[in-house]
């Protein structure tokens, strides 16, 4: 055997070989999987509506949401300012399909096995 027969982690290099960057996946989800509420939340006052979530605002069009590796244990410590339910469900579903992140856009894919929610006004 020899040091090629095993296997290396995510992004290591052997030895003469330039290392690689991990590449993460994220999940394409259409802004209709949030409730009006969070929508109006985003580029404005997210530590409010969106709880102890981390989310960075691209634009008025679109923006990611970090997910934790447990979502609910992360919504748990946020102890005042708990992940809103419907962003954990989506955390959760971008964990099931192994995404760290989430795309939200507004032209973005809908999910069936997520709520949809009507715009309002």
């Amino acid at each position: 055997m020899s040091r090629e027969d095993f296997p290396l982690r995510p992004g290591a290099a052997r030895p003469g070989e330039a290392a690689k960057p991990p590449v993460r996946r994220f999940l394409d989800l259409s802004t209709a999987h949030l409730p009006q509420a969070l929508r109006d939340a985003v580029p404005g006052d997210l530590r409010t509506a969106w709880g102890s979530a981390h989310v960075a605002v691209l634009d008025y069009y679109g923006f990611w949401l970090w997910v934790p590796d447990d979502p609910v244990e992360a919504s748990d410590l946020g102890g005042d300012e708990p992940v809103p339910p419907e962003v954990l469900a989506i955390q959760l579903r971008a964990r099931a399909l192994e995404c760290d992140y989430v795309l939200f856009d507004a032209d973005g894919a809908r999910d069936d096995d997520l709520p949809l929610f009507a715009e309002e006004g």
